[in-house]
């Protein structure tokens, strides 16, 4: 390294040489070739992986083999070819070739290899049946081999008697590949045979698979094979049974069908072994079992008609403990102090320990040496993390850290290294006295002090501020500084915030200090929402709005204004304040049909953005079409009004809006009674609303004490949705409106007109009779009660008193008479 100004480069500083950390390969063996010797084996070769990418000691190289499960033939870093075995004939296999080191697999070699073993003789041909048996002829089925090893290219079919007395010769029949049955015939009655098919390649016949027949007709499906008995033979993944044939029912067994399930299964969920169990065979050991599991086991037969139902299951067995599957996972180590670290990990699913788990082993060693240190520790809690902490090791040095787990049959796996260098420490406590306060509605100011010098592990290279909207607490947002404080800006007004802190040095990040919450202040609020006007009259309208999607603070209410947009008298403005709580403001006393121009603005402790629209008053895009011309009838109740309704327009009509207009009288000498209390006042010629009528029918009966007697009207109608109001329909004929309290000609016919019964003079005698009468019973009824406590008092007062000689009689009250005559005096 060196350095430079405006005047030149300085010298280069001393060479300083540091090895990186180990890693996984980065690319695969190079020249990666192979050839297929044999029907089994494929013999591979390769060279070196490229030394830029080693990226470590390479210790092993893996041969894989996709095409079989963990089919890995692992060879020493000295050899450059190895000989796959065991094979399977006559199949092709993808081939690649990876280096790994202590850390891992590398990347496999590009491209792959396809090569294909060499062919041999097929398998036996499998799935024997005879679907059609008499007395004297027999039909064999079969399927090709499971692992035919090659093209197959006819098939080979013979039988013989089983007696192995009989003279007879076996006889062979060769059928084309494509054929996979043969029918013999002139076969002995109720006689056992034996039949056999093999297959050929171009490399010879294979194996025949022989199977037995019985001659007869009347053939059944077996019985159920004997309750299967476990032998002695239990290992940890597996076991081995026993079980009895019953009856074959005259048709050869062709094979037994073996299920097991864990006592945790379900009584109907029953696993199947996959291998086909041969008929002669009444002993099998089932295998890919899980250690430390209890089983059960059960047994079916079938022939060529059917199989069985299955045996009673066994008795339940647990397979052996073994040792544990899986290593421990998730390794990581983080320093306390300069010379000690805390290592942890995640212990391996409960389902890989194969016994009950009693611990691990941490092991761990310098980069440099051989042996491991190791620290056994108890695994006593069910906790899925488990921690260790190792001292007084050596400083400034990279170590090796692996975990092991255990249990009483042996150890797992060790789990993928760890490595981490010792000697540097992140801070162990975190920062102290963390306080937040408000600028403003978007800056906040945070302090605090550093953590306690014995916990600083070196030098604190700066602080680390995570702060997240409670709102929000996805987003979360940080920034770093050397300093013990920080402003933070461009927060959102009125919210509330959390702000953690935390120290690092070189080595890394100490712990967070506990949380504070801050709120910033109230602002300015952002403009309301979905400015919308409904209800739209021809001179009101209703506006709503939704609140700010940035109140930021407490609304207080909202100003609304309004005008028009143009006029020639200049422009009147109404402003007003609308609650905070409330969303919508009822706008009166507006012109017909002009177009005026409402904002909205919310306050909180400001006055916020506004949002404004337009609209004009009458009818708008969605409204009611204007309803057809009504109808109206003088009656003696008043003037009825019918009409229909043409389309509603967006929304259901809800009202309708009556008007009427005055027109010159057809006669002057009509007496006109102005009822100017009652009334709705109309101009002549003038359309004035007389009705609102708050339903969706389609009619309405007008009181004649409203309009002027004598006068000659027209009425129209408009209907009403959510929106607003329709156009007007066509004014209806004229109608004249006769005084109610004459009957007169109108439209040529004699009405009576019905006035209300309380402007009757009969109605005004009633109500005075009926004020005296009850003006007489209050009388009466205390002039009662007054009697009834005087004789009360008389009562007691001859009780208490002893009568007099000369005492003169007492007077009789005489009621009504005595009550008269008293009056009179």
């Amino acid at each position: 390294m060196r350095s430079f100004n405006s005047v030149g480069k300085s010298l280069f500083s001393p060479t300083v040489v540091q090895k990186t950390m180990e890693s996984v390969p980065s690319s695969g063996p190079s020249n990666v070739t192979g050839k297929a010797l044999s029907s089994t084996t494929i013999k591979v070769k390769w060279g070196d992986v490229p030394l830029f990418e080693q990226n470590g000691f390479i210790i092993i190289y893996q041969s894989k083999d996709p095409k079989e499960a963990s089919n890995f033939r692992v060879v020493s870093n000295n050899t450059k070819s190895i000989i796959l075995k065991k094979l399977l004939k006559y199949v092709i296999y993808d081939i690649q070739v990876l280096a790994f080191t202590k850390m891992g697999d590398g990347v496999p070699s590009k491209p792959k290899l396809l090569i294909r073993t060499l062919e041999d003789v097929p398998d036996p041909p499998i799935i024997i049946y005879f679907p059609v048996v008499t007395y004297k002829m027999a039909r064999v089925v079969w399927a090709p081999p499971t692992k035919p090893n090659g093209i197959i290219i006819a098939y080979r079919v013979s039988y013989v008697l089983q007696n192995k007395l009989s003279n007879k010769q076996e006889s062979y029949t060769e059928v084309n590949a494509t054929v996979h049955e043969f029918t013999a015939s002139g076969l002995l009655r109720e006689t056992y045979y034996n039949f056999s098919v093999a297959a050929k390649t171009n490399s010879g016949w294979g194996k025949p698979a022989i199977v037995q027949v019985f001659t007869m007709k009347d053939r059944s499906a077996p019985e159920s094979p004997s309750k299967p008995i476990i032998l002695s033979q239990v290992q940890a993944r597996s076991v081995s049974i026993s079980w009895q044939n019953g009856n074959d029912g005259y048709g050869p067994l062709r094979n037994f069908t073996i299920q097991f399930k864990t006592t945790d299964q379900g009584e109907d969920n029953w696993d199947t072994v996959p291998d086909v169990v041969p008929p002669d065979v009444t002993t099998f050991t089932v295998s890919g079992l899980k250690p430390n599991t209890t089983y059960r086991f059960r047994v079916a037969a079938t022939n060529d008609i059917g199989t069985s139902p299955f045996s009673n299951s066994s008795g339940d067995v647990s397979t052996l403990q073994d040792v544990p599957e899986k290593a421990p996972t998730n390794v990581k180590v983080v320093s306390i102090t300069t010379d000690s670290v805390n290592v942890t990990w995640e212990v391996p699913n409960s389902s890989t320990w194969n016994g009950p788990l009693l611990g691990f082993i941490v092991q761990y060693r310098q980069d440099d040496l051989a042996e491991f240190q190791q620290e056994d520790i108890t695994y006593k809690s069910k906790r899925n993390s488990i921690w260790c902490q190792l001292s007084s090791l050596n400083k400034f040095v990279n170590y090796e850290f692996r975990v092991i787990a255990y249990n009483e049959i042996g150890k797992s796996p060790a789990s993928k290294p760890f490595i981490y260098f010792v000697g540097y420490a992140p801070p162990s406590a975190a920062p102290v006295n963390v306080t937040a306060e408000a600028l403003n509605g978007t800056r906040v100011k945070v302090t605090w002090d550093p953590p306690p010098q014995v916990s600083q592990n070196g030098k604190i290279s700066g602080y680390k501020v995570k702060y997240f909207r409670l709102s929000r607490p996805s987003k979360t947002n940080s920034m770093t500084t050397l300093n013990t404080f920080v402003i933070l800006d461009h927060l959102a007004m009125y919210s509330k915030y959390s702000i953690s802190i935390l120290a690092f040095n070189t080595a890394g990040q100490g712990p967070r200090a506990n949380e504070v919450i801050v709120q910033t202040k109230q602002g300015a609020p952002g403009p309301p929402g979905n400015l919308t006007f409904f209800s739209i009259m021809l001179q009101s309208l209703n506006v709503s709005w939704t609140r700010p999607k940035k109140p930021n603070g407490i609304i207080k209410f909202y100003e609304v204004t309004y005008h028009q947009e143009y006029t020639d008298e200049g422009r009147k403005m109404v402003q007003l304040n609308v609650p905070g709580n409330q969303l919508f403001y009822h706008a009166k006393e507006l012109e017909e049909n002009k177009t005026y121009i409402f904002t909205v603005r919310a306050k909180t402790i400001h006055l916020g953005k506004k949002i404004a629209g337009s609209i004009t008053t009458g009818p708008q895009k969605g409204s009611p079409d204007s309803p057809n011309k009504p109808l109206c009838e003088m009656t003696t109740r008043g003037v009825n009004i019918s009409w229909s309704n043409q389309d509603e327009g967006h929304y259901p009509i809800l009202k309708y809006l009556l008007q009427a207009r005055k027109e010159d009288p057809q006669s002057s000498q009509t007496y006109r009674t102005k009822r100017e209390t009652e009334a709705v006042s109309t101009k002549r010629g003038v359309w004035s609303t007389i009705l609102l009528k708050e339903s969706p029918q389609t009619g309405a009966l007008l009181n004649v004490h409203s309009l002027d007697a004598g006068d000659i009207y027209q009425f129209r109608v408009m209907a009403i949705n959510w929106l607003g109001i329709s156009f007007p329909s066509e004014p209806s004929e004229a109608l004249r409106i006769e005084d109610p309290s004459t009957g007169s000609l109108v439209d040529g016919k004699r009405h009576l007109i019905a006035r209300p019964f309380h402007t009757e003079w009969w109605f005004l005698v009633i109500i005075a009779l009926s004020g005296l009468i009850v003006i007489m019973t209050v009388i009466l009824l205390l002039v009662l009660v007054g009697r009834k406590k005087r004789m009360k008092r008389e009562s007691m007062r001859k009780r208490n008193t002893p009568p007099l000689p000369l005492e003169p009689p007492p007077v009789d009250d005489g009621g009504f008479t005595t009550f008269d005559r008293r009056s009179v005096y």
